[in-house]
């Protein structure tokens, strides 16, 4: 089997790289999907962690209602 795959090649030297600067990374070749998947995410076309997002936003707004926050992930998604 070659060497020269997507994974190889693209995959893990930037998983390499992203750990190198600091931020967690995570595999998730085998990622299950719903609310109480592997990362939250619906299904394999959602490309933002919407619970995550959603509680960064509270954490550095607070004070905001619900419906801003509604509002603002809807406007980033």
């Amino acid at each position: 089997m070659s060497g020269y795959t997507e994974d190889n090649l693209v995959e893990q030297p930037t998983i390499a790289l992203f750990a190198e600067l600091g931020w967690q990374t995570a595999n998730c070749f085998y990622e299950t999907f719903g609310m109480k998947g592997t990362l939250g995410r619906q299904t394999p076309y959602d490309v933002v962690l919407e619970p995550k997002l959603r509680a960064a936003l509270r954490r550095l707004n607070p004070d905001i209602a619900d419906e801003a926050i509604n509002i603002a992930v809807e406007d980033i998604v």
